[in-house]
C-alpha cells in the first residue's frame, strides 16, 4: 500500500484487534473466528488458533478434540512442553456442561492478561536459572516481545544473549523483528546510563 509505513499499518492491526477479534502470529494476521484449517500445530501460538478455528465451529468435549489434537500436534511436531489442557484452561472457556467454546472479546482480553503474566513468570524463572526446560526459540521470541512492552530493557539484552545458540535465529518468523526489539533495548539502556549522572547531579543538588 503505497504512501503508508509498515509502522503505520501495524498501528492499525493492533487498534482493529479489538473491533474485528483479529490474532497476531509471527507477524502474519488472521481473524480468530476461524478459516485458520492450514494452520500447522508446530508451537504455542499456531495450537491456540488451530483451536480456536476448531471450537470456531461450536463448543466440543475435550474427549472431541483430544484424538484430532493428537493427529495435528504429531502433523507439525509440536514439542512445546504445554499440553492440550493447559491450552484449552488458559486460552478458552468452559461450559458448565464440560464443553470448551472460543470466548468472546471481553473473555479474551481477560484471558490474555493472565496469560501474559503466567508468560512473564516464566521468563523471568528462566533468566534467573530456575526453569526447568528449554524454551523453543519462538517462546523467546514472544517474551521478548512481552518485556519490550514493559520496558524491561536489561532482560530483553539479557535474553537476546543466549540467542548464539540458536544460529541463523533472525531467519526464523519473528525474528526480524525481535532483532530491532533487541536493538531498541541497546539504544535505551544506553540512554538511561547517559542520562544517569545527570540525574545523580540533581539529587546532589537537592542536597544544597
Amino acid at each position: 500500500m503505497q504512501g503508508f509505513s509498515a509502522g503505520f499499518v501495524s498501528d492499525v492491526l493492533h487498534e482493529a484487534r479489538r473491533n474485528f477479534s483479529l490474532v497476531e502470529v509471527d507477524g502474519f494476521w488472521y481473524p480468530a473466528n476461524g478459516g485458520l484449517s492450514a494452520v500447522v500445530v508446530r508451537n504455542e501460538a499456531s495450537a491456540v488458533l488451530w483451536l480456536n478455528s476448531l471450537l470456531s465451529k461450536g463448543p466440543k468435549w475435550l474427549d472431541e478434540i483430544d484424538p484430532l489434537w493428537k493427529q495435528e500436534s504429531l502433523k507439525g511436531h509440536y514439542r512445546e512442553h504445554r499440553k492440550l489442557q493447559e491450552l484449552l484452561d488458559d486460552f478458552f472457556i468452559k461450559n458448565p456442561d464440560g464443553t470448551y467454546r472460543v470466548p468472546d472479546d471481553h473473555e479474551r482480553q481477560n484471558l490474555k492478561g493472565r496469560d501474559d503474566e503466567r508468560r512473564l513468570r516464566e521468563c523471568l524463572r528462566y533468566l534467573d536459572g530456575k526453569l526447568n526446560r528449554d524454551p523453543e526459540i519462538e517462546e523467546k521470541f514472544s517474551w521478548i516481545k512481552l518485556l519490550t512492552n514493559r520496558r524491561e530493557w536489561a532482560k530483553i539484552l539479557k535474553l537476546g544473549n543466549t540467542f548464539t545458540a540458536t544460529p541463523g535465529w533472525i531467519e526464523i518468523p519473528g525474528g526480524n523483528d525481535t532483532q530491532k526489539r533487541l536493538r531498541l533495548a541497546e539504544t535505551m539502556l544506553k540512554q538511561q546510563k547517559t542520562d544517569l549522572p545527570q540525574a545523580s547531579q540533581a539529587e546532589q543538588l537537592k542536597l544544597f
